[in-house]
C-alpha cells in the first residue's frame, strides 16, 4: 500500500458551476476507480458594510450624491468585495426639510445605513445693488414708491438672487 497525491488529471466530474448536495466526482488511479460525493453551497452576500461614505451633508430640495460611496460586501465563503454604491441602492433619501437622518443601502438583499443631515437655506448676506439709483435723500411727508431697487441675496449654500426692494422689507 502506498499514499498517492490526487491530481487534476485523476478527477472527473467535478463541477462547481451550480449548487446541489450529494454531486458525485470520480477519481481514477490506474485501472481503478473511486466516487465521491461533495456539496457545491451557492456563493451568496452574507452582509455589507459603509467603507467609503458619500456625500453625508445636504441642504433642502439637493439631489442624492452617490460619487465616491463603496461598500464592503462580505460573502458566505469569507471574502470580501468593495462594490462602488448606486442611486438604485439607495432608499429612505429626503431632503424636503432640515433634518438628521438615516439612509438605507441595499445589495444582494443585505442592508446597511449612512447617516446624513440637511440644512434649511437661508439667507446668509444681503447687498445692495446699484446704490447710486437708490434714493437716499427724502422730503418729510414723502413716501417710498416700491420697488425701490434691488438686493443681491447670498445664501448658505452658495447660491444667489437678485431680489426687487418691497415694503415688506
Amino acid at each position: 500500500s502506498a499514499s498517492i497525491n490526487v491530481t487534476s488529471t485523476m478527477v472527473t466530474g467535478f463541477d462547481t458551476s451550480t449548487a446541489g448536495t450529494n454531486k458525485e466526482l470520480t477519481i481514477t488511479y490506474g485501472d481503478k476507480s473511486i466516487k465521491v460525493t461533495y456539496n457545491v453551497t451557492q456563493l451568496a452576500v452574507s452582509s455589507i458594510s459603509v467603507k467609503t461614505k458619500m456625500k453625508t451633508s445636504y441642504f433642502v430640495g439637493e439631489q442624492l450624491e452617490v460619487a465616491g460611496g463603496i461598500i464592503t460586501a462580505t460573502y458566505n465563503n469569507g471574502k470580501t468585495e468593495d462594490v462602488v454604491i448606486t442611486n438604485a441602492m439607495v432608499s429612505n433619501f429626503s431632503t424636503t426639510f432640515a433634518k438628521n437622518a438615516v439612509l438605507t443601502i441595499t445589495y444582494e438583499g443585505k442592508t446597511c445605513s449612512q447617516e446624513y443631515s440637511v440644512t434649511a437655506i437661508v439667507v446668509s448676506s444681503i447687498e445692495l445693488l446699484n446704490r447710486a439709483e437708490f434714493k437716499t435723500a427724502y422730503y418729510t411727508g414723502d413716501a417710498i414708491t416700491y420697488p425701490c431697487g434691488q438686493i443681491k441675496a447670498t445664501y448658505n449654500n452658495g447660491t444667489t438672487q437678485t431680489v426687487n426692494i418691497t415694503e415688506t422689507m
